[in-house]
């Protein structure tokens, strides 16, 4: 519902007993502190990312036809690793490098999220 500003308003009936409007958006996913371990865990995905897409523009044992994710070969040939060798796939640095800070900035923000802080 709007209110007479065009603003978003819950109707009071959706919102628990003890709790305001205001009060509700309080604290999202991102307002957050980061856990201990969020620049760990993006720095490893960085560098992890960042070797494996070496390895793909170096080649050195002529898999990288096996990186790409090929329509035909990932349904006709049932090979369902593609989608997460295709990660890896970058054409060149300055691509590499704006989805490395990209990612960087994601894997930091949501390491709690995205549960990797309790993976033991």
């Amino acid at each position: 519902m709007k209110n007479a500003n065009d603003e978003l308003v819950v109707p009071a009936e959706l919102l628990p007993s003890n709790l305001s409007p205001e009060e509700q958006l309080v604290s999202t996913m991102i307002t957050g502190k980061p856990s201990a371990n969020a620049f760990a865990v993006a720095t490893a995905t960085v560098l992890i990312i960042t070797l494996m897409t070496l390895f793909y523009w170096r080649d050195p044992f002529i898999w990288s036809h096996y990186f790409a994710a090929i329509n035909e070969k990932f349904f006709h040939n049932q090979q369902s690793f593609r989608i997460f060798t295709a990660i890896f796939v970058h054409s060149d640095l300055s691509h590499l490098l704006s989805n490395l800070l990209m990612l960087w900035i994601f894997s930091f923000l949501y390491t709690d999220t995205l549960a990797l802080a309790y993976i033991p």
